[in-house]
């Protein structure tokens, strides 16, 4: 539920500021859905959790080719909408929804594994460009 909303708001973002919407692109929503839980198990929102995984593009590169461009946000926060605000109040982060050469985009959320208090939704965003075409999964 929360991802989907968030595929509208970033698309609602980004036509609010002259941009055409972006595509869902499912192949790398595995990636970053494991990126958001391995930010939640680490307790913090980063784009590489050391000793654990080298990112979202780095992992996407492994899966497909040819290559994308990718252009990630992150988030911790109790809710979707409060995430989404938190990348908007950042310049880098609202640069990199607003895109202007990014056609697609893939969205994973996962709940932090605690329970102590009450989970934060770890949040991964990553506008997607592809100057040689869009990717297709490695053939193992």
């Amino acid at each position: 539920e929360a991802e989907a909303w968030l595929y509208e708001q970033v698309d609602q973002l980004r036509m609010d500021r002259g941009l055409p919407p972006v595509e869902r692109f499912p192949l790398f929503e595995r990636v970053v859905r494991e990126h958001s839980a391995y930010m939640g198990a680490y307790g913090s929102a980063v784009h590489q959790v050391r000793g654990v995984t080298e990112g979202v593009s780095w992992n996407a590169n492994n899966l497909a080719h040819p290559r994308a461009h990718h252009h990630e946000s992150v988030a911790a926060a109790i809710t979707a909408e409060d995430a989404l605000f938190l990348m908007q109040d950042s310049p880098g982060h609202l640069y990199t929804l607003l895109c202007e050469e990014c056609t697609h985009a893939s969205i994973g959320v996962a709940l932090e594994p605690v329970v102590h208090r009450f989970p934060r939704l770890f949040v991964t965003i990553d506008l997607l460009e592809f100057p040689q075409g869009p990717p297709q999964e490695i053939s193992r």
